[in-house]
């Protein structure tokens, strides 16, 4: 009897162990699952991605990876996205999402690096974005064949978001829609609340000139294309007034552009889905996005 109990007892150990062992395998195989969904797997499922691509020579910062659509033709349009960290960190990967978001509406998209304050003072990073310009109009590159690139659309966000206008303001007519999310607009009304962010943008403490020549507010009668400013009314990080004082006078001087403000207040920029990954902007800031690009 007392041996019959001990085989029992060892078969319910050995079935509780495998049940583990089943269990442990399920949840390692969730979790392989959810880690790919990080990779490159989930870029792919808008097209390819070709990653690295330089655009100038000399740094190995001024790379960019192209977003290439799965219905890539003749007529699909090119943008470029720009990345945010106050000019002086993060990197391209921080801002894929969006550019996937942009493949994903039929457009070629190059996410860029570009060269950070630690590497020069401005306009070093704002001139990388208009050789970026140069390089998706006037390159060989096989992967810019057969593609409508008269013009391009230029996104960014937070400090990419400035030097995605600077860059549309700047290009001599090259760039003929801009988007910035969330981004400086006015330098000197930033510079004014937070000093701190520019001890290593200029190279000197800067004079009204200065801060006026590295602002889309300085450049309101050069080139005009069109322009969206999306800003939360509770961004933590950039004043949306900015945005709107630039609106204003980029419309008195005769510019398009428009602003969608939206009353969100949960952290930081209030810009990204919780938990996407890559990061995705809010759906309803998706969708402003495309409806004005569509315009």
């Amino acid at each position: 009897m007392k041996r019959l109990r001990k085989i029992s007892i060892r078969r319910q150990v050995r079935n509780i162990v495998c049940l583990f062992a089943v269990l442990t395998a399920g949840c390692l195989h969730f979790l392989a699952a959810a880690e790919s969904e990080t990779s490159d797997d989930v870029l792919n499922k808008a097209g390819q991605v070709i990653r690295d691509i330089p655009y100038l020579p000399g740094s190995p910062r001024t790379t960019g990876d192209f977003y290439i659509p799965s219905n890539v033709s003749a007529v699909s349009p090119v943008a470029m996205t720009i990345h945010g960290g106050e000019w002086a960190y993060m990197d391209k990967d921080s801002f894929q999402g969006v550019a996937q978001f942009l493949c994903e509406e039929g457009y070629l998209v190059f996410n860029i690096n570009y060269r950070l304050l630690g590497e020069g003072p401005w306009p070093l990073c704002g001139d990388d974005c208009l050789a970026t310009v140069e390089f998706l109009l006037k390159a060989e590159n096989p992967y810019l064949k057969n593609v409508k690139r008269e013009h391009i659309a230029v996104l960014g966000g937070s400090s990419g978001g400035h030097l995605a206008l600077m860059t549309g303001l700047r290009a001599c007519n090259r760039v003929n829609k801009v988007v910035s999310i969330s981004g400086i607009a006015d330098v000197a009304m930033d510079y004014a609340q937070f000093p701190d962010r520019y001890k290593d943008f200029f190279e000197s403490a800067p004079s009204e000139n200065d801060l006026l020549a590295a602002s889309p507010t300085g450049h309101l009668n050069e080139n005009r294309p069109a322009i969206l400013c999306t800003h939360a009314e509770g961004d933590k990080v950039v004043n949306p007034e900015e945005a709107k004082s630039f609106i204003t006078k980029y419309t008195q001087a005769g510019g398009s552009a428009e602003i969608y403000l939206y009353p969100r207040f949960n952290d930081g920029h209030c810009i990204w889905r919780p938990d996407s990954v890559p990061r995705r902007l809010y759906p309803d800031i998706e969708d402003k996005i495309k409806s004005f690009l569509k315009e």
